[in-house]
């Protein structure tokens, strides 16, 4: 695992999850946490099991979410959202955080809170940036719910997303 890149995508979901929080609904102290964090399962089973690890994600350019997440689960029979919760149980981190962190390769559904929406809308604003893909484009990945949060009237991204949006372009390398 390149720890480098894991840490820079791992600070820019972080980011996008603490600067998207407040028009989410979420605490932004707890998303910029589970940004962070929400990764760290990987890194716990890449070290743990470096041989499989090795074998499993050999040709890989970047596997994320749900595909990552079922890719572990047949090779290491858990996934990284599930070894992250109960990492970040273990040493003490909130339960809405572990509770977020655990849910957070898994479609969003009605149950699920606002941090659980910073979150996954963050992954999709990361996942965009590492694609350098323009504001517009990065906003159609955006959950129904958090699009019509960040939407202007014509439905388009409104200004406060797109300065969002390009402060995270600018972290990239």
């Amino acid at each position: 695992i390149d720890l480098k890149s894991f840490w820079r995508d791992a600070l820019l979901a972080a980011t996008a999850a603490n600067k998207l929080a407040p028009r989410l609904g979420a605490d932004p102290e707890e998303a910029y946490v589970c940004g962070l964090m929400h990764a760290t399962g990987h890194l716990i089973l890449c070290q743990t099991y470096p041989d499989i690890a090795k074998f499993m994600f050999a040709g890989y350019a970047s596997v994320r979410g749900a595909e990552l997440a079922a890719i572990e689960s047949e090779s290491f029979g858990i996934d990284h959202p599930t070894v992250g919760a109960l990492w970040v149980e273990t040493i003490g981190f909130p339960q809405p955080v572990a509770d977020t962190i655990r849910k957070s390769a898994q479609p969003l559904s009605a149950e699920d809170t606002p941090l659980d929406l910073a979150l996954r809308s963050a992954l999709a604003i990361a996942a965009a940036v590492v694609q350098q893909i323009d504001a517009e484009a990065a906003f159609a990945t955006l959950p129904d719910v958090a699009r019509t949060r960040l939407a202007g009237a014509d439905g388009k991204p409104d200004s406060g997303f797109v300065k969002v949006y390009d402060s995270l372009l600018e972290m990239q390398p």
